[in-house]
């Protein structure tokens, strides 16, 4: 029985879309594949991490699934324009689920997973500095995570999605609300996608949280493209599928972050963030609110 996706999260960018996948799929009516970000919809596009390319691949993520809900998880879905045509295309009935953080916050969010990663050596001043004044910066020719103020410019793009799939099967979950009660918020989810909720335990970690590597040259052999690391990697993979690998690639990266180590923001670089943004905070909130 081949089926596809009935819902996808499109983002927000470290706005708690993994805690979200996680949450979703403890319901047994709820099926989200292991391999969270597949980026099928936006697959021309360069990232530093393993993306489904192929149509077969990604309908044998969702192949003789039984759920009722079937769904996926890909935050960059959420920044490039196609991504919302090829998905209303190919998908035209499908729900999209959204969440939405203050973009000062995200910003400073996404700067820490860059320093977690090993990918970040400016300071948040300077890198924000440099974005603002043009600067490209990239790595391996990927300049996605790099955009911590783009990235925050959400709203226009929400309402793409909105134009596309009607408001009614567009939902926008506040980022505050997940993490401060995470049952209202999956209940919200369940119903919109017809599903019974079910109860979380009684602590629920917040993934993927930003902290710093254990071992900086680790996560940058782990992130960097080099012909050497393709010849070394050959064999490995010969024998193991992609779905495999990336697990093996994030348990070892996961496994190197120290968490609970947070990073400041200087109360120079808040002000001038607030002002950067303060229409776009004023969408966004006229969004949640129109959302109910």
């Amino acid at each position: 029985m081949t089926r596809t996706p009935n819902f996808i999260i499109v983002g927000a960018a470290k706005s708690g879309t993994t805690t979200l996948h996680d949450l979703l799929n403890s319901n047994p009516d709820i099926f989200l594949p292991d391999l969270k970000e597949p980026h099928y919809f936006c697959r021309e596009q360069k990232f530093n991490f393993p993306v489904i390319t192929e149509q077969k691949q990604y309908a044998e993520l969702f192949d003789q699934r039984a759920e009722k809900a079937l769904g996926e998880a890909s935050t960059a879905y959420l920044y490039y324009a196609d991504s919302a045509k090829r998905i209303h295309a190919e998908i035209p009935d499908c729900k999209i689920i959204c969440l939405i953080r203050n973009p000062v916050e995200r910003a400073l969010s996404m700067w820490g997973h860059q320093v977690r990663e090993g990918l970040e050596t400016e300071s948040l001043e300077q890198a924000i500095e440099d974005e603002i004044n043009g600067k490209q910066r990239d790595l391996n020719g990927v300049e996605y995570g790099f955009n911590y103020c783009r990235l925050g410019l959400i709203a226009e793009h929400i309402e793409q999605y909105q134009a596309l799939f009607g408001h009614q099967n567009v939902l926008l979950l506040d980022y505050r609300e997940l993490h401060s009660n995470p049952q209202k918020i999956v209940n919200r989810v369940c119903h919109f996608l017809g599903v019974e909720p079910h109860t979380l335990p009684e602590r629920t970690a917040h993934l993927n949280a930003s902290g710093v590597p254990k071992f900086p040259w680790l996560h940058a052999a782990l992130n960097i493209k080099h012909p050497i690391k393709d010849w070394l990697l050959g064999p490995f993979k010969l024998l193991f599928p992609a779905k495999f690998r990336h697990q093996i690639w994030q348990r070892l990266r996961n496994q190197n972050i120290r968490h609970g180590q947070r990073h400041q923001l200087s109360e120079f670089s808040k002000v001038h963030l607030d002002q950067y943004f303060k229409e776009e905070m004023q969408r966004i909130e006229q969004l949640l609110l129109a959302n109910g």
